[in-house]
């Protein structure tokens, strides 16, 4: 089959992929490199098994050299697994022409024999070695001699665990398709965060979130951050538009941050907001929401705000559509209920939260506001896969709302 010469494809990159199976895919590309264009795809799993061999932080800084090596890591993986299978299958094979007696093999399956020795770790041409050793004791054969060769050379240091029986176990060890890696990472010791008081009721008098500044330090979304938050790109979101601010206390989780470089682990979710008839939202801590609820219900009205719980807001959307009403969040409380609930600061919620999946009826109506919120960032995909996973919903991302929006958003971008 000839291509066009101005041809593209698209290549997906399956867990665990070598040389053989990569080729095969893009060899047909004979002209890559001219005007035809290879397109190299694949699930989450597979982009931070490639993350983890190159080294990058992010996949925007992935290029076609680092799936390469990930292909050929891979690959030589596959090789040193089916090295010791080779080396003693070669072993038999020459054992049996030497002595046709020796083609029936006694196997011991009893769970003492196979696991009662201690495990240990060495080199793979050490272990072929004394494998060959062990069968060959009286004189040396040159076969068996170039198939231990063979091992030092392809085996390089890697090392393996065998114990010191037959090989039966130790082949088992190798030929396991899951092999699991664990990577212990230390979590810096951390204390909680005192709240700090101060006066809630000068909030009733509050007509914007600069009125609160006096009595509480009010920090604006996009600052936070740039100062905290990784990647930092997720600054470029819409947050202005948005309009949304933070307390100190929402902030502030834990009492010390040196040697800290981003909070992506100890951020809060959010719970309560403080939605100003200017459309500016306030985020407050739950101990706050505590406070300012009390005084709410003593006065209700008495406020230039609305006091709206984001879970109840959204189910809200979801259940009377897009020109639902602050009243209609349940146990919303404060002044002018009848104004429209404003989806871009409620989407704002939901993306900081870590949030992907929506309910059917409200991807509809929200779509609109999550494609402005979205709009300023580049590669989308990538940004938000990164921020999702350090909020601990990386499980929730995969074919997930969110993660198909991006998606669509960063193909718009390329046309």
């Amino acid at each position: 089959m000839k291509l066009l010469s101005y041809a593209s494809a698209v290549l997906t990159l399956g867990p665990k992929l070598t040389k053989d199976k990569f080729m095969q895919g893009a060899g047909r590309m004979r002209q890559l490199g001219c005007n035809q264009t290879l397109w190299i795809v694949s699930f989450d799993d597979v982009a931070q098994s490639i993350l983890q061999t190159s080294g990058q932080r992010g996949v925007a800084g992935v290029g076609a050299v680092d799936v390469l090596n990930w292909v050929m890591d891979n690959t030589k993986t596959e090789a040193i697994r089916g090295l010791l299978e080779w080396a003693g299958n070669w072993i038999h094979f020459r054992k049996t022409q030497l002595n046709a007696d020796k083609e029936l093999v006694d196997e011991n399956w009893s769970l003492e024999t196979l696991y009662q020795d201690e495990l240990r770790a060495d080199k793979i041409g050490q272990v072929i070695e004394s494998k060959a050793h062990s069968d060959y004791k009286d004189a040396a054969d040159e076969l068996v001699t170039k198939i231990c060769r063979r091992g030092f050379v392809y085996g390089l240091d890697d090392e393996v665990c065998v114990t010191t029986h037959t090989d039966e176990c130790e082949r088992e060890l190798q030929v396991e398709e899951e092999v699991q890696q664990e990577r212990e990472v230390q979590v810096m010791k951390c204390a909680p965060a005192s709240e700090k008081a101060w006066q809630y009721r000068e909030i009733l008098r509050a007509q914007a979130v600069e009125d609160v500044s006096g009595v509480v330090q009010v920090l604006d979304m996009t600052r936070f951050i740039r100062q905290w938050i990784y990647p930092k790109e997720m600054a470029s979101l819409d947050w202005d538009n948005a309009q949304v601010f933070g307390t100190e206390n929402f902030f502030a989780t834990i009492a010390a941050r040196r040697g800290l470089d981003r909070m992506n682990e100890y951020l809060r979710v959010i719970d309560v907001v403080l939605i100003f008839k200017n459309g500016q939202v306030l985020l407050v801590s739950e101990c706050e929401a505590d406070h300012i609820l009390e005084l709410m219900w003593g006065a209700p009205t008495s406020c230039s705000f609305s006091f709206v719980n984001l879970p109840f807001a959204c189910e809200s959307v979801d259940r009377v559509g897009g020109r639902t009403k602050l009243r209609a969040a349940h146990l919303a409380l404060g002044s002018d209920l009848g104004r429209k609930l404003p989806l871009l600061p409620i989407t704002a919620c939901q993306v900081f939260n870590g949030e992907t999946m929506l309910a059917k009826h409200q991807q509809r109506v929200v779509e609109p506001a999550f494609r402005e919120f979205l709009g300023p960032l580049p590669q989308r995909e990538a940004t938000l896969s990164n921020f999702v996973k350090s909020r601990g919903n990386s499980h929730k991302w995969t074919r997930s709302f969110l993660h198909e929006l991006c998606c669509r958003m960063d193909l718009d971008d390329c046309k």
